[in-house]
C-alpha cells in the first residue's frame, strides 16, 4: 500500500490507464499508452536508498526501453542528503513536489461578475479546454506540434474517468468562452485538484479562486473524510492562490529525473 497520500493522489488520477507492480521494497508504474508520462513511467522506492546506484539499476532493468528515468520515494518529507550530489553530478534533476492540503473549511471566495462556473459539457467544451491547455502549454514551454496529441488522449482518459464516476472538470465561462478549468478526481482517502489553468487576460481577478471553491465543495460533499490535496511548485503565483484559501504545506515528495540516457 502506497504510504503518502501525495502518490496515492498521483495514482487516483492515472486511474485507468497506470499499471501498477508491488514489490517488498519497491513499486513499478507503467502507463502503456503514454510512455513518455513521466510520473506515470516510474520506479517508487519504498525505502531510502543504500546507495544512488541501486534505484537507478532497478528502473533500468523494469523499464529498459523508456527514454527517461523517473525515481521516486514513498517516504513523506524524505530528503536525499549527500546522495544528492552524486546524482545532480550524473545529470539527474532532484524533483520536490510539495502537496499543499487545509484542515477544515477553506477560505470562501465567489466568482467573479460576469463569470459563471459549471462542468465542462459535450465536445465543444472540452474542445476549448484543449485550446486552452496547449496556450499555457506555450507559456511553460512545451509547444510541440505532438503536444495536441497528448491533450487529446489525456482528455479522453479524463473524461472516461468522469463517466465513470470518479471525478468531475469544471469550467469560468465568460458566456460561452472558457477562461479558466481544473479538475478534481477522489476516492474515500483522498482529492486531488488537476490542472488549474486560466487565460492570461482572466488572470488576478479571483477567477481560479471561486473555481477552485466550488470544485471542493463539489468533492467534499461526495467525500467528507477525503483530504484535499493541490501539488504545486515551491515558488510562484499558484502558491500563493491556494495559500489564500488556507491551504499550507502537507508533504513533500522527492524523486530523480532524468530526461534521456
Amino acid at each position: 500500500m502506497i504510504k503518502s497520500e501525495g502518490i496515492a493522489s498521483d495514482l487516483l488520477v492515472m486511474r485507468g490507464r497506470t499499471e501498477v507492480e508491488e514489490y517488498s521494497d519497491h513499486f513499478v508504474f507503467r502507463t502503456p499508452t503514454q510512455p513518455d508520462f513521466w510520473w506515470g513511467n516510474c520506479v517508487i522506492e519504498k525505502m531510502p536508498p543504500l546507495s544512488p546506484e541501486a534505484p537507478i539499476k532497478r528502473f533500468q532493468e523494469a523499464l529498459p526501453d523508456s527514454n527517461h528515468l523517473v525515481v521516486g520515494w514513498d517516504i513523506p518529507d524524505f530528503r536525499l542528503g549527500a546522495m544528492a550530489e552524486w546524482y545532480k553530478k550524473r545529470g539527474y534533476e532532484i524533483d520536490s513536489t510539495i502537496f499543499m492540503s487545509v484542515d477544515g473549511d477553506i477560505n470562501r471566495f465567489d466568482m467573479p461578475e460576469g463569470i459563471d462556473a459549471r462542468p465542462l459539457n459535450g465536445d465543444a467544451d472540452w474542445d476549448q479546454l484543449i485550446e486552452l491547455q496547449y496556450a499555457i502549454g506555450v507559456e511553460l514551454g512545451f509547444g510541440a506540434s505532438n503536444h495536441y496529441d497528448y491533450l487529446r488522449g489525456r482528455n479522453k482518459t479524463r473524461r472516461e474517468q468522469i463517466a465513470n464516476d470518479e471525478g468531475q472538470w469544471f469550467g469560468a465561462f465568460d458566456g460561452d468562452t472558457l477562461v479558466a478549468a481544473l479538475g478534481i478526481f477522489h476516492d474515500e482517502r483522498v482529492a486531488r485538484y488537476q490542472a488549474v489553468e486560466t487565460k492570461p487576460e482572466y488572470r488576478r481577478r479571483g477567477i481560479s479562486s471561486g473555481l477552485l471553491c466550488v470544485a471542493y465543495d463539489w468533492a467534499k460533499n461526495r467525500a467528507p473524510r477525503a483530504r484535499v490535496l493541490i501539488a504545486t511548485d515551491e515558488d510562484g503565483d499558484a502558491r500563493r492562490v491556494y495559500e489564500r484559501l488556507g491551504f499550507e504545506t502537507f508533504q513533500t515528495i522527492t524523486g530523480v529525473i532524468k530526461r534521456a540516457y
